[in-house]
Parts: structure tokens; sequence; C-alpha cells
């Protein structure tokens, strides 16, 4: 192995190492954030809550991630009790599961996980509103490029999973693109009807 396959080689280790703590945090950030639009949404269960349990979460986390992230309940439920001993989860009985017996444990937000919730969502904006302007126009990338052949449904399917901030650049890049567009068939309509004044003089 050369000197560059080494450095790449210890580069993506390193990497590695810094995604899943920094996975292993976001944890708790998607759980009240997604307790927090099940609330919103009154997705309920077949209990009638808005509650779920880990294994439940892991699954979410999955579909949400296109499969790139897979928790593991041994990494979850250390989580939830933290929530739940901090009063921002509390517990409510699941349902009894025929092949083991055993009652699964639901969580949901207490009212002061509800606030909890709130504050972190507001907080989490204004900080990616502050990191973006911060950089003074280098937006994140666009979800696909302008002109592509995605179709309207397969477009809805991305937009329903982006988070806010990336929507709101999305859609301000976009306007950026249209606006320049607008300009350019400006340019050309001035162009073609000065050539065809042109001709006439000729």
């Amino acid at each position: 192995m050369n000197d560059t396959k080494k450095l790449d080689h210890k580069a993506e280790e390193l990497v590695d190492k810094w995604i899943e703590r920094y996975r292993r945090g976001s944890l708790r950030f998607f759980i009240l954030h997604f307790l927090l639009y099940k609330h919103r949404h009154k997705d309920t269960n077949s209990l009638g809550t808005s509650s779920f349990h880990g294994y439940k979460l892991a699954q979410k986390v999955e579909e949400v991630t296109q499969g790139k992230w897979k928790p593991t309940t041994a990494s979850i439920y250390p989580i939830l009790k933290e929530l739940y001993e901090a009063e921002v989860l509390e517990k409510i009985p699941g349902v009894e599961q025929q092949e083991t017996g055993r009652t699964t444990i639901e969580y949901k937000l207490t009212p002061f996980g509800l606030k909890t919730a709130q504050k972190l969502e507001e907080a989490r904006k204004e900080f990616a509103k502050a990191f973006i302007e911060g950089k003074k126009g280098h937006l994140p990338p666009l979800l696909f490029p302008l002109g592509s052949n995605i179709s309207p449904e397969e477009a809805k399917k991305i937009f329903l999973k982006a988070p806010d901030e990336v929507l709101c650049s999305h859609r301000d890049q976009i306007k950026e693109k249209i606006e320049h567009i607008h300009k350019h068939l400006e340019y050309i309509e001035k162009e073609l009807d000065h050539r065809k004044k042109e001709e006439k003089k000729d």
C-alpha cells in the first residue's frame, strides 16, 4: 500500500468514526422530531396514541435515510432511558407480542417534552439559518439539478423527506436560477427583435 492509499484509508477510518459519533448524537434530535411530527399531525397508532417503541424508531430512521443508516435497538434504548429520566418522555403499555407474550413499552412526549421538542426545533432552524447566512450566499446544493428528468411524483417524495432548511435553500436557488433565465430570455428577445428590424432596413 503506497503513501496515498495509506492516507486515504486513515482518513476514511477517522471520518467513519466521526460519522458514527454524529449519528449517535443525532438520535436524540430524531426521536424528538419524530414524536413532534406525530403529535402535530395526530399520527396515532393502534393504541390511539402518538407513541412508538424503540424498534419502530430504528425502522423509521432506516426508512428516512433510505437504508443508509440502520441504528440498532441497543443504541436507541439508552437514549430513550435518558429522555425518560429527564421527564421528556413517558412510558405507556404497548401491545402484547404473540411470539414472545411480552408487552412492548411505548414512549410518548410529556407536556414538558413537547415544549422541549418545539424549542429544539426552533433552535435547529435558527442555527441552520445563521449557518447559511454566515456563508454569505454559499447555500447547500440543490436536492436535484434544475431541469432534470425527475417527475413531479418523485420530486414530491424527495421534498417530503427533506428538512426545512434544505427545502428553503432549494426554493431560493431555483428562484435565483429562474431570475437568471428570465434575464437571458429578455436579452434573446431583444436581440431577435433587433435583428428583425435590421433585416427590414436591408
